[in-house]
């Protein structure tokens, strides 16, 4: 007996509210119960777009689903999530789950408690994953990020850390324990933010971004005695330097993203998920330690071009 397609709703008709859309109706496993945006107009244009029904009441689609995708502005991210968690149904956040990590971990909670899964988009950690195990240093003992990105957000509710560096926090935070020590420091011509962690005496972790680079860049180096993984981003691309061992991303992101959502919905695989909010509580906590630099001459990149040019990926 085939099971039944997933009945999945989604709250903002904008961009990313029309690419999950898109996502739900490739599926074989999902269909689109409806959408919702404040802006009547946005909701019905997006459901004529992607054959589903605009919805003029949240209440209504949440009722009408079996899972619900928030794709809605940053500062909307926690209510919406937590009407929906309330009414006891699985949600799928678009990072960050909320500007402040309090209101996160009260997500988190009620989801441990209606026993619910909840998602945070992170799709950089989703593709990181498919690079296998074994390329991975068994101990690591450096890891340097670059987001480099040549225009500022669209969501000017988020500011450049819940932006871009989200995404490599959130992976050095399921790579990594808890961090010894941490300094910021951001630069205001050119706009450049960068973040130290230390793990004790042996470990450390180094993160830059800007919204001012030149040419786009998305890539880190995570280093160990045994290996040297390097993953570009950008290029979906990983190579591991020492045996020369490389391989592709995963190109499409947003469809690997909804298939496992599906399948933990499904599962009702909801436990240890809170480890999600380790990336949004050093975010606050590198906001408090930012500390102003001189101004610089140019930027340079924490990855040089040499590292691109070995493993054959020019930056």
């Amino acid at each position: 007996m085939k099971t039944p397609k997933l009945s999945i709703g989604v709250v903002g008709a904008g961009k990313m509210g029309g690419f999950h859309l898109a996502k739900i109706k490739e599926s074989d496993d999902a269909v689109a119960s409806g959408v919702f945006d404040v802006h009547a107009d946005r909701a019905a244009a997006a459901a004529a777009k992607f054959e589903t029904v605009a919805y003029h009441d949240l209440d209504a689609l949440i009722e009408n689903s079996d899972a619900i995708v928030v794709a809605a502005s940053t500062a909307f991210h926690f209510p919406i999530a937590a009407r929906v968690l309330a009414a006891g149904v699985p949600v799928l956040v678009e990072k960050p789950a909320s500007g402040q990590s309090h209101l996160a971990a009260q997500l988190f909670q009620t989801a441990a408690e209606q026993k619910l899964v909840l998602k945070i988009g992170f799709l950089e950690r989703l593709r990181l994953d498919e690079v296998p195990h074994s390329l991975f240093p068994q101990t690591i003992l450096k890891i340097r990020a670059q987001r480099m990105s040549t225009s500022a957000a669209r969501d000017q509710s988020v500011d450049i850390l819940g932006d871009l560096m989200i995404h490599d926090l959130d992976i050095v935070a399921h790579l990594m324990p808890e961090p010894s020590q941490l300094e910021a420091r951001q630069w205001d011509e050119p706009q450049v933010y960068s973040a130290k962690f230390n793990f004790g005496d042996t470990a450390e972790a180094e993160l830059q971004c800007t919204y001012t680079a030149k040419n786009l860049s998305r890539a880190m180096v995570i280093e160990g005695v045994d290996r040297r993984l390097f993953v570009d981003f950008q290029k979906g691309r990983y190579v591991e330097m020492n045996s020369k061992t490389e391989g592709g991303l995963p190109a499409d992101a947003l469809a690997l993203q909804l298939r496992q959502f599906i399948a933990q919905v499904r599962r009702q695989a909801f436990a240890g998920q809170e480890k999600q909010l380790r990336s949004l509580a050093w975010s606050e906590s590198l906001r408090r330690a930012l500390a102003p630099a001189p101004t610089l001459s140019a930027l340079a990149p924490l990855i040089p071009a040499e590292i691109f040019e070995q493993t054959g990926l020019s930056s």
